[in-house]
């Protein structure tokens, strides 16, 4: 640092030094400085073609980052994010024009990976879908290194979006312990919406022999059991399962997860006929589920059970 900034001193336009303190910044996590570092370099060699790809991506990407902490703090994030990923692209027409198909597609995956990690895993499936047509020419391991990420976003995409068929045949591509995970994680989902929560507790319980502390995995397995418990009307037991699961939630990148709890919570104060407790735990999923606005399926099948605990308490009171 001290010998990059010294050099600055002696050669203000020395590009190189303002780059690699952009760098040097960066991994070290101190991402405000990287970004004046990066946007002094992109200043001084935006009207060239040497090194504006590698400038654009990185502070790209450093826009993207301070987005991200700044949308984990609830501050506004929109204009850093729309900076970051315009840059993005910007330097994805540089390498469609000078016909660099291996780094068009690392920007595709950088561009798909920020849209999923801001919550739009429809819109990184958009973009996953230009990587058709590229031809690569560059390096076995490289073209490797980025067909996984590819797969392995185009699998988590459809995953969030409850595309479980089409998660599993992405991630069937990789041949990797983490893929197969993610294939047991999404049959286990597959079978827990079909009901069948034998099958969806034995694919959670395969998924934990691959990753025994993944939290997703816990908590439907969890709740398979709860679910099952339910069906044979052991509410009593089924209640403390899906209480132990929603336990486990715990941060905004389990609100989903803790929205799935809340619901099968739901179905059990339901046949307990306690419907205060049904009505407060799907409000509350409600609520999850408007602040993340994400899993629309869920979203839906919250409400027309908020209708079915109304429908019921007007009954109720009808017999008083």
């Amino acid at each position: 640092e001290t010998h990059y900034k010294k050099a600055i001193e002696l050669e203000p336009r020395y590009i190189v030094a303002y780059h690699d303190l952009g760098v040097y910044f960066k991994e070290s996590g101190r991402i405000d400085e990287a970004i004046t570092y990066f946007e002094k370099t992109y200043q001084l060699t935006k009207d060239q073609d040497t090194h504006i790809n590698i400038i654009a991506i990185n502070l790209g990407n450093t826009y993207i980052i301070k987005a991200l902490d700044l949308k984990l703090d609830d501050q506004p994030y929109q204009k850093l994010f729309e900076k970051g990923t315009g840059l993005l692209k910007e330097a994805l027409n540089f390498a469609k024009k000078n016909k660099e198909d291996l780094t068009q597609m690392e920007i595709i995956n950088m561009l798909a990976d920020s849209y999923y990690l801001f919550g739009s895993p429809k819109a990184a499936l958009e973009w996953l879908n230009k990587v058709a047509g590229l031809k690569f020419k560059a390096d076995v391991l490289e073209v490797t290194k980025e067909l996984n990420k590819f797969y392995y976003l185009k699998g988590y995409c459809w995953y969030r979006i409850e595309q479980y068929a089409d998660a599993i045949t992405a991630f069937q591509r990789i041949d990797e312990d983490n893929a197969r995970f993610w294939i047991k994680l999404s049959k286990t989902q597959t079978y827990f919406k079909r009901r069948n929560y034998a099958q969806a507790q034995n694919y959670a319980q395969e998924a934990l022999q691959i990753d025994s502390e993944d939290k997703e995995a816990k908590v439907l397995k969890l709740l398979s059991q709860a679910m099952q418990l339910w069906q044979a009307e052991d509410f009593a037991k089924a209640k403390d399962l899906a209480e132990e699961a929603r336990q486990l939630c715990s941060g905004k990148e389990s609100y989903t997860l803790l929205a799935q709890c809340q619901n099968t919570l739901t179905k059990i104060y339901l046949y307990r006929n306690e419907l205060e407790s049904s009505f407060k735990c799907l409000n509350t999923a409600l609520l999850i589920l408007l602040d993340i606005r994400e899993d629309i399926n869920l979203f839906d099948n919250i409400k027309n059970m908020l209708k079915i605990i109304e429908e019921q308490k007007e009954k109720v009171i009808e017999k008083l």
